[in-house]
């Protein structure tokens, strides 16, 4: 059975730039499902318990706990909850031209899901400003705009804070992409606009290694294949390796590994 708890308010585009049409609480079971065609308002809502299924434009998603999911003004959508594990959500039914304007200036117009976006305090500070049912004091819509910009503020933040982890990744495959050359951690950090320092402490934190670390491992790791599986000379794999130097290669492979290239090669085979 499906239990909402929903606040309605009167507001209407001529009014203003920004209203809220609905604010609530679903608690949800198999059967809920909503579906709107150039939906009249806009729509955000954060997941507190459960999973689900967002489809926006023909393009499906899955909302669960921790998530918040937008859907714009204009848009053809539908959501649905996981019946084993129903969905409980806050929602905010949005009417006017500023929230789009907000979507759109934070470039959030094209994000649907936001995953792990821990925003359930603002969400919830709006849904009790809601509650109060305030809607005909002066400046109701206004202090409700007000703390819907710094929400979204909020989530733009934690996109952000995701891609930059994922900045992470690309220089990681950039490493492994570029095998036969030495990467400089100046050529690294201008691939992400960041310095060296950043490049060098984040690395390390998501990987263990910084990335002249785990570019010398990855190094060891081919030559050991080579050493094992070719019959190429201790210094072709060296320069194969982006190490000119056969005698520091030589070196830094007994560091890493305890014996010598060679003596590696004669064990393996």
């Amino acid at each position: 059975m499906i239990f909402e708890d929903i606040n309605y308010f009167n507001f209407s585009s001529e009014e203003g730039p920004f209203g809220v049409r609905l604010s609530g609480i679903s608690y949800c079971d198999g059967s809920y499902f909503i579906r709107r065609s150039k939906s009249a308002y806009s729509v955000i809502e954060y997941v507190e318990e459960g999973r689900g299924t967002v489809i926006i434009d023909g393009k499906e998603y899955t909302a669960s706990k921790g998530d918040v999911y937008i859907l714009p003004a204009g848009s053809n959508h539908e959501y649905y909850s996981s019946a084993d594990d129903p969905w409980v959500k806050k929602f905010f039914n949005i009417k006017g031209s500023l929230f789009l304007d907000l979507l759109r200036d934070y470039s959030l117009d094209n994000v649907v899901v936001i995953k792990n976006c821990d925003v359930k305090e603002k969400f919830d500070e709006i849904y009790e400003m809601c509650c109060k049912k305030d809607e005909y004091s002066d400046g109701f819509y206004d202090r409700i705009a007000v703390k819907m910009h710094e929400l979204l503020i909020e989530i733009k933040r934690r996109v952000l804070a995701s891609g930059r982890r994922d900045e992470l990744l690309v220089i990681k495959q950039y490493i492994d992409n570029n095998h036969d050359r030495i990467v400089s951690n100046s050529e690294l950090s201008a691939l992400i606009f960041r310095s060296n320092d950043y490049l060098i402490k984040s690395f390390r934190h998501r990987f263990g290694k910084t990335p002249y670390e785990y570019q010398v491992d990855q190094k060891i790791i081919s030559a050991k294949r080579l050493l094992q599986y070719t019959v190429l000379s201790v210094g072709e794999i060296a320069r194969r390796l982006g190490y000119a130097d056969q005698h520091y290669f030589s070196n830094l492979f007994k560091q890493k590994c305890g014996i010598s290239p060679l003596q590696y090669r004669k064990r393996k085979n």
